[in-house]
């Protein structure tokens, strides 16, 4: 189960996935075409992230009262900082992926874990001290 567990912090096995494999393998009554049930999935929890955001940005009040930068509970500024690195993302990803190949990226994205791994231990261990993030000048504080 744990290795399951951590795996899923990597691979991002949530809503989407499970709807998609729902409506491609037929579990729901009617089998959909691989590449529809993809559309359909991610199409579904965008608009699930869509809601989710208008709720907790018409939530007023609930933040602590020394949070800058919140509209509700949304932290607008860490918004736009990770948002620039979505949208390239989302656009640059498939090009990568092209130009790599399918089978490259996953041997990138496994040693990458590996390296990830070994490095948790050894800080386990106590070999190497906690990864800590050291804020900079102009860094987004939250």
């Amino acid at each position: 189960m744990l290795p399951g567990g951590l795996l899923t912090g990597y691979i991002g096995i949530s809503v989407e996935k499970v709807l998609f494999v729902l409506l491609a393998s037929g579990a729901l009554g009617r089998r959909e075409h691989v590449r529809s049930a993809a559309i359909t999935s991610v199409t579904f929890v965008g608009w699930l992230s869509g809601v989710s955001l208008a709720v907790r940005a018409s939530r007023a009040g609930t933040a602590s009262p020394d949070a800058r930068d919140y509209v509700g509970e949304v932290p607008w500024r860490l918004v736009a900082t990770a948002l620039p690195g979505v949208v390239l993302g989302t656009m640059l990803g498939p090009r990568v992926n092209r130009l790599l190949g399918p089978r490259n990226v996953m041997v990138g994205f496994v040693l990458f874990l590996l390296a990830d791994v070994a490095r948790a231990l050894l800080e386990l261990a106590g070999a190497l001290p906690p990864l800590t993030c050291v804020p900079t000048a102009g860094a987004v504080q939250v």
